[in-house]
């Protein structure tokens, strides 16, 4: 690599060739979804390191001074891999001995994790086991405003052995946070002017439905949290050496199959659009399972890696579907919503009249709207039609 800084007159500067180099090639993984992945190991080069991570938090709306939370990932070099994101984003995010001094020093510093806390006590706490697994001891690192109550943090590592950073390093992070800073604004506003969703922890776990981010090859990337109680259950899904899988092996290859075309396409390299396939249950029931793309700078915990959305619900016991979805969703008036939500918990209509206190040739005739709304022609295939999309089950607000 290029020496980065030189000395004149006894001061340190960086070299403008160099410089110049580095902060095009931020703007260029910071704005362009394709290049995402250079951005860590670009910073992390600078640093004459083989380790960086490039992340989110958010503080908190309410505007009390608590930690941010989690919001995603953008980057990270070889080390800060799929096993490691997941544990940190499941685990450690909490545990992080450096942010949890570093976040109180304001968003303008630029801290060494020795300054923090030395490396002697930090090897004493739980955080050690996530350095362990990443084999990093130093930290350079920095957080920024994005936008709003969004932060950007960036931490550069080395592992035990290395010379730890010092303030020379602190200095370089001075000139790169700005553009680091502005790239990612960049990216945020682009994402916006889009019109482009993004996926969050807290978004993903509002959801009555399991949801499960799966890689091409079905690696479990993230499972929200009916999904994981979906799965300690084996309902309908095992997990095998991280991989999702169908109880029923029988299931296994056309599940494998949906799942890879729809990550080709998440990624632009095909054209499936997902579908619903059905999983056997114990006793030979059948689970509706939903399997859509994710296209690719969608989900912002992992953005370059292809991935598929897969979407199934607990079993019926636990299925509560709101009369207001069912009214958002086909257009119903309240009372053809509520008659439907009935039929749908098995209700007779001569007993769903008695109920409501209405004569069966009114239920008879919210039936008939609901048909003509929902397509259906059938009271066995309006509750088929509801069980089998995951979508009504979402939670209201």
């Amino acid at each position: 690599m290029i020496q980065f800084w030189q000395r004149n007159q006894g001061a340190i500067i960086p070299r403008e060739e160099k410089l110049s180099e580095i902060i095009g090639q931020i703007y260029q993984a910071g704005t362009d979804a394709a290049c995402a992945d250079d951005l860590a190991p670009t910073i992390a080069s600078a640093f004459d390191s083989e380790s960086c991570v490039v992340y989110f938090r958010r503080n908190a709306s309410d505007g009390k001074a608590k930690m941010p939370t989690l919001a995603g990932y953008l980057s990270g070099t070889a080390n800060n891999d799929e096993k490691a994101l997941i544990a940190y984003a499941s685990h450690y995010h909490d545990l992080d001995e450096w942010y949890i001094r570093g976040w109180k020093k304001g968003t303008s510093a630029i801290v060494l994790g020795q300054e923090l806390i030395s490396t002697n006590a930090v090897l004493r706490t739980e955080w050690t086991d996530y350095l362990r697994m990443t084999e990093i001891i130093h930290c350079l690192g920095a957080h920024f405003v994005i936008e709003g109550d969004l932060l950007g943090l960036v931490g550069a590592h080395r592992p035990h052995g290395r010379k730890s950073f010092d303030e020379q390093d602190k200095q370089k992070m001075a000139l790169l946070v700005p553009h680091i800073q502005r790239a990612l604004q960049l990216r945020e506003r682009l994402a916006m002017d889009g019109q482009r969703s993004t996926l969050t922890l807290d978004v993903l776990d509002g959801l009555a439905v399991g949801v499960v981010l799966v890689a091409s090859d079905c690696r479990i990337l993230f499972a929200n949290q009916t999904a994981e109680l979906a799965l300690c259950a084996q309902h309908g899904f095992k997990v095998c050496k991280a991989r999702l899988q169908p109880l029923d092996s029988s299931d296994a290859r056309a599940f494998e199959l949906m799942v890879s075309e729809a990550a080709k396409t998440g990624a632009g390299q095909g054209a499936s659009s997902g579908g619903t396939l059905y999983v056997t249950l114990p006793g030979n029931a059948k689970l509706p399972v939903m399997v859509s793309p994710m296209k690719s700078g969608e989900a912002v915990l992992f953005p370059a890696i292809p991935a598929a959305m897969v979407i199934f619900s607990l079993p019926d016991g636990n299925l509560v579907i709101s009369e207001q979805v069912l009214a958002r969703c086909y257009g119903l008036t309240a009372a053809e919503a509520r008659l439907y939500s009935a039929l749908i918990a098995g209700q007779e209509l001569a007993d769903y009249a008695e109920a409501q206190k209405v004569g069966v040739g009114t239920v008879k005739t919210h039936l008939k709207s609901i048909f003509d709304k929902t397509g259906c022609h059938r009271q066995v295939d309006l509750v088929r039609n509801a069980l089998s999309d995951p979508v009504l089950r979402l939670k209201l607000p």
